[in-house]
């Protein structure tokens, strides 16, 4: 895997996501399925192949530069891989687990509440935004 790094604020990652996110929405040669990490499909009827991604596959897509492949966290360095899984936890809500797979402390005032609302993607996709600019706003003032 190639060495490109990740933001180390939760915060910026979650953005950085958001964007990426955006990206693949806009590809055909993507579909967005939080259930998935990075994962290949061939439709051998139509001819097409395309790469089913969650909120963390789509950083593997965009700015990881992955290629057409199937893959899953384990498959980057240590530290991007727990960035990747806290991206798994920030998109459920859970705030303080993310932020323990990057290795950083809970604030005090985080460590309160085990999750934060956040709509499924499957279900409102416009929300589910919505929810991570939230959840990216919060830890930023935390200084996460």
């Amino acid at each position: 895997m190639n060495n490109i790094a990740l933001p180390d604020l939760p915060s910026q990652l979650i953005l950085l996501a958001l964007k990426d996110l955006k990206a693949v929405e806009a590809s055909p040669e993507y579909q967005v399925d939080m259930c998935i990490w990075h994962e290949t499909f061939v439709d051998f009827a139509e001819e097409i192949t395309t790469c089913h991604v969650c909120f963390a596959g789509a950083v593997m897509a965009g700015t990881l530069e992955s290629e057409f492949t199937d893959l899953s966290p384990d498959d980057f360095n240590p530290e991007v891989e727990g960035k990747l899984v806290a991206l798994d936890h920030f998109r459920s809500g859970d705030l303080t687990q993310g932020i323990e797979a990057m290795n950083l402390e809970v604030p005090r005032a985080l460590n309160n509440s085990i999750s934060w609302p956040t709509r499924l993607y499957a279900v409102d996709p416009d929300q589910f935004k919505l929810d991570m600019k939230s959840h990216a706003k919060l830890l930023e003032r935390h200084g996460l």
